[in-house]
């Protein structure tokens, strides 16, 4: 307890000092508290309400004011609490720079945590400090098992074949090599050294690698490559292409330049959805699309128009039945368009007016390539490429809810609308 016998010997005090009553109002204080806060202070006030941050660090009360930071002690005396304190510019600069340290630790542990590859880190001695989430992905063992382990007691359970730590450190300088773990993944390690002033070994950085994600990305960059140059084979030949489309000769540059596009677009096996008035000409467009594509030498061209089968019949049309799945169905069963269309082009026209039930089955058709016929419990696999049309607005119907919005933006990949006027047809790309 600090010798203060009456209140008014806090002014012999040489620090800035407060005797506070139980609620914190202010019963005493010297001058020199007064001169350091520079505002007027009157009995009765709340001494801890006159600064913006109060907290307990270690026994010692660190108080900011404006840009001034104190730090008090508390002390017990019989007339209540005293706070001795001083002025400390240098304690907030200090929490200031601790509070940049962590949360550049908590950053750099971010970083590390979220590597696709492997991080494993030692120090000059070969004690593992610090590894990532995804070593367990690569090895099969928790990081928390390497950590604080040497690399040569990896060695020697053989959860490492070489550690590669150890030839940086005998060589100083980055080192890679590949080898198969114990999970029998085959990695490529890079152990790379980090220096301190004196250009002494601090610790080792070793980024691993799964070879088999790298091998996987070679293969799909040769499919790509393979792609590429069918692509490029493509369009010299439709560069070679005269105006003749199978006895289509037209000099409208907007009809060339639709038929370009569908040529252009014949190979890529996406839905086309053509748009336009009854009698434009959308089913001629179809028929182009798919006498210009490889399909055609493969699969059959069919066509369905949605609105002129009665719906009871309609799914039985599209997808087929198996034995004894209604009254009077085939004994064997019975497959029909989607089936017979396998390898080729379906031509749904006027898919408006597809119901409902079957606007189900025919999304699930394009997002699996599957269907299944009525009465059966399995599913068949199909290849089948949809065009699809319509004189509806089907975002309309969309809105309205007579119309599936999932299967509309599957249908709508490639949109092509044709407008009529007066002498001949004129055809756009929306």
């Amino acid at each position: 307890m600090v010798n203060i016998k009456t209140i008014e010997d806090i002014h012999i005090l040489p620090l800035p000092a407060v005797i506070v009553d139980e609620a914190d109002r202010i019963i005493e204080h010297n001058i020199q508290l007064a001169s350091s806060l520079e505002v007027p202070l009157t009995k009765g006030d709340n001494f801890k309400q006159l600064f913006l941050k109060w907290e307990e660090i270690n026994k010692l009360i660190s108080a900011t004011r404006d840009s001034k930071t104190f730090v008090f002690i508390e002390c017990a005396i019989d007339s209540g609490k005293l706070f001795i304190g001083l002025e400390s510019p240098a304690l907030a600069s200090m929490k200031e720079e601790n509070n940049k340290l962590k949360s550049m630790n908590r950053e750099f542990d971010a970083i590390i945590e979220n590597s696709y590859d492997g991080i494993y880190i030692t120090d000059h001695k070969g004690i593992t400090w610090n590894t990532n989430s995804a070593i367990e992905r690569i090895t099969g063992i928790p990081k928390e098992y390497y950590i604080g382990k040497n690399v040569d007691d990896l060695v020697k359970r053989g959860i490492l074949k070489k550690s590669v730590t150890k030839k940086v450190l005998e060589l100083k300088r980055t080192v890679s090599y590949v080898q198969r773990n114990n999970a029998g993944k085959e990695v490529l390690l890079t152990g790379a050294p980090v220096f301190n002033d004196r250009g002494e070994i601090e610790k080792i950085v070793t980024n691993i690698r799964d070879l088999k994600d790298l091998n996987e990305l070679q293969i799909e960059l040769n499919k790509l490559n393979k792609l590429n140059d069918q692509y490029k084979e493509e369009i010299r030949r439709l560069m070679r292409k005269s105006n003749d489309a199978d006895g289509f000769i037209t000099e409208n540059v907007e009809m060339k330049r639709i038929y370009d596009t569908a040529e252009r677009i014949a190979n890529i096996d996406a839905t086309v959805l053509i748009l336009g008035e009854t009698g434009v000409g959308k089913d001629v467009l179809a028929t182009y699309i798919y006498n210009q594509s490889i399909r055609s030498k493969k699969g059959k061209f069919l066509k369905v128009n949605c609105g002129a089968i009665p719906p009871e019949l309609l799914e039985s049309e599209l997808f087929g039945y198996s034995p004894g799945a209604f009254t009077g169905a085939n004994k064997n069963g019975k497959p029909r368009i989607f089936e017979a269309a396998d390898k080729g082009i379906l031509f749904l026209d006027e898919i408006g007016e597809l119901p409902s039930a079957l606007q189900v089955k025919l999304l699930r058709v394009l997002q699996e390539g599957e269907l299944q016929r009525i009465g059966s419990s399995y599913s068949r696999k199909v290849d089948v490429r949809i065009i699809a049309a319509t004189n509806r607005d089907l975002s309309k119907m969309v809105k309205e809810g007579s119309f599936r919005e999932d299967l509309f933006y599957r249908l709508h990949v490639i949109p092509i609308r044709i407008h009529p006027f007066e002498n001949e047809k004129k055809i756009s790309i929306q």
